[in-house]
């Protein structure tokens, strides 16, 4: 639960400070997560070997410090350093109605003499104006956006709908085809448990290398709709092809291309979402497409395993690939529609 809150609220520190270099700042986000998970293993087994159980969790324990110092560290910046920001939203907010500007506001056409009853007049109309003012200003604060209208804000939505399928049913795939590979390649294939186990190593490296790609093309402008669908699709097929790896040159190749479709997916997956809604949604709707990913992790992994022990393992992995590349198809009315105002 702590780890699943730190994530969320990165989201939104990440939006709020970063809007011109966000996607930069997303994919590097990234990045710091699959170099962790290249880099834990090996510093936890080598902390276990040395120290004992004890004290070898007491110091990997030391390490969520890092979070407590982060979040100490991060300031929420000052109104007018904002001002410069864009909303590129998708999703209806509800921000402050803009006022009309008076296009003769500023000029001064006639020579005007002002009596005693004049400015008595300006006075009252001032003071009349100054009440107008700040009754607008109260009704500006009621309709300062909350939980509740955010929420309904994007469940009216059908693209968040339409990332919410898409996102539990990649995740299908992202979780799932880890769990059978190593399985699978032991018992139907001639390699053993140490080139098995390499296998899952070039993955590793593969989400790097992924991963450096979205951070070196983050100032490029292109469609990062397509960026996405693409990806998903990419890792969907690489796992469906991997159902008849028949050599290690096949199963190591299969496993890079998995590895990258997947860190495309997840460097690209906040800054598509960025675009789907306003800064203040941001944790809200990742929280919820999060939500959405455990969600199908925890009901149809289950039916993924079933369906490889029937199967002998191919079946099984079979699955969970077409469940990624029924994630891309999700998002394909998206994407379509991205596509099409990009032309006009």
């Amino acid at each position: 639960m702590g780890i699943s809150c730190c994530y969320t609220a990165s989201s939104q520190i990440l939006a709020v400070y970063f809007d011109r270099l966000k996607y930069l700042a997303f994919s590097l986000a990234a990045l710091g997560i699959y170099v962790g998970l290249m880099t834990w293993p090996i510093l936890s087994q080598f902390l276990l070997n040395k120290f004992g159980y004890s004290y070898a969790m007491g110091i990997m324990a030391s390490a969520h410090l890092l979070h407590i110092i982060a979040g100490i560290s991060f300031f929420e910046p000052k109104e007018e350093d904002l001002e410069g920001m864009e909303d590129n939203s998708e999703v209806d907010s509800y921000d402050k109605p803009k006022q009309p500007i008076d296009a003769n506001f500023g000029s001064d056409n006639l020579a005007m003499e002002f009596s005693p009853e004049d400015f008595a007049r300006d006075n009252n109309s001032m003071s009349e104006s100054s009440i107008s003012e700040t009754s607008s200003d109260m009704s500006i604060v009621s309709m300062t956006p909350d939980l509740k209208t955010d929420f309904i804000a994007l469940l009216k939505s059908w693209k968040i709908w339409l990332f919410i399928i898409s996102g539990m049913l990649w995740n299908i795939n992202s979780a799932g085809f880890l769990i059978f590979l190593n399985d699978y390649i032991i018992h139907n294939t001639n390699m053993d448990k140490d080139e098995a186990a390499l296998g899952v190593t070039i993955i590793g490296i593969a989400n790097i290398v992924g991963c450096v790609s979205v951070i070196l093309t983050s100032s490029l402008k292109f469609n990062r709709f397509l960026l996405y669908f693409c990806a998903i699709t990419f890792f969907g097929a690489a796992a469906i092809v991997a159902s008849f790896i028949n050599s290690k040159e096949m199963y190591y190749t299969i496993a890079a291309c998995w590895g990258l479709g997947q860190s495309i997916t997840i460097s690209s997956l906040l800054g598509v979402v960025s675009d789907l809604c306003s800064v203040s949604q941001l944790p809200l709707l990742f929280g919820i497409l999060l939500l959405a990913e455990g969600i199908g992790g925890i009901t149809l992994v289950p039916l993924a395993a079933f369906i490889g022990e029937a199967s002998g393992g191919r079946y099984g992995i079979i699955f969970v690939g077409c469940c990624g590349v029924l994630g891309a198809l999700a998002i394909l009315p998206v994407v379509v529609l991205s596509l099409k105002r990009r032309k006009l």
